[in-house]
């Protein structure tokens, strides 16, 4: 019994452990394009995965990033690092 407790509370820590490093990559990845051209760099992500530019989604996604202000993108990545650590 108290083994079965000790994997489940493991593989808890091991799940936010996770999270918050995602968390973390999200946040350190919106502040490295603060001065980058967001639908550019978008773009040339679709060409390299070789996606669809003409899909619907795809389309869409890079409409709304050439929209994102700089404030936003700055407020995206300090959230997703406050929401990290307080999510761990």
């Amino acid at each position: 019994m108290k083994s079965s407790h000790s994997r489940l509370l493991r593989l808890i820590a091991l799940f936010k452990l996770l999270k918050a490093a995602l968390l973390i990559a999200v946040g350190v990845g919106a502040l490295r394009l603060l001065h980058k051209d967001v639908a550019g760099t978008l773009e040339h992500w679709v060409e390299l995965l070789k996606l669809d530019p003409n899909n619907h989604y795809i389309d869409t996604a890079l409409e709304k990033a050439s929209n994102i202000t700089p404030d936003k993108i700055k407020e995206l990545g300090l959230g997703s690092m406050i929401y990290a650590r307080d999510s761990s």
